[in-house]
């Protein structure tokens, strides 16, 4: 995955991170901004049918019509909470479902042999649970930092940042490592 790439395909949760984070609007209109990145940046995967592209499209939707939710207050008060929280439940479904969604993006840049080749799918298997982990860690941070220590620097930024870049890297190496394992 290059960097690029990862900008896309996550940019409508960092734009929505990034503008309650720095408090330039509320909740429901970062995610109307946020649903415009997704139908911008994210359309391609949509028409695919990829389980973050839609996971993504259905989370700024129902955000954007967040004053109809029962518990919007709450999601006002834990914007990270939901959003990471949200994120992480998608990549755990798209596991579940047996379309990890690292998967479906690696199948486009591989011929048809790869794609159906069970060390390419369990290499995204892992890739994907490696991302699932980051964003089940930064859910827990979130939590920790509404609940127990609100405003901590290390809770809120320190360790998330460190954890995607950690997963960036990791995503960006492992593929060739395991290749590199795995040759007959």
């Amino acid at each position: 995955m290059k960097i690029k790439d990862f900008i896309r395909d996550f940019s409508p949760w960092i734009i929505f991170q990034f503008v309650v984070g720095f408090n330039l609007f509320d909740v429901e209109k970062a995610a109307i901004i946020s649903l415009l990145a997704v139908l911008i940046f994210c359309f391609e995967g949509i028409k695919k049918y990829f389980i973050l592209d839609w996971g993504t499209l259905l989370f700024f939707v129902l955000l954007s019509f967040g004053k109809f939710l029962p518990f919007y207050s709450w999601i006002e008060t834990h914007p990270t909470l939901t959003s990471n929280g949200a994120l992480s439940l998608i990549i755990w479904c798209s596991i579940l479902l047996q379309n990890p969604f690292t998967l479906q993006y690696a199948k486009e840049k591989v011929d048809v042999a790869t794609a159906k080749n069970p060390q390419f799918i369990r290499m995204n298997y892992i890739l994907s649970f490696i991302w699932a982990g980051t964003l089940t860690a930064m859910t827990i941070f979130s939590f920790y930092s509404d609940y127990f220590a609100k405003n901590s620097l290390v809770m809120n930024d320190i360790l998330p940042i460190t954890l995607i870049i950690l997963a960036i890297h990791f995503t960006k190496l492992f593929p060739q490592y395991y290749k590199r394992k795995h040759q007959k």
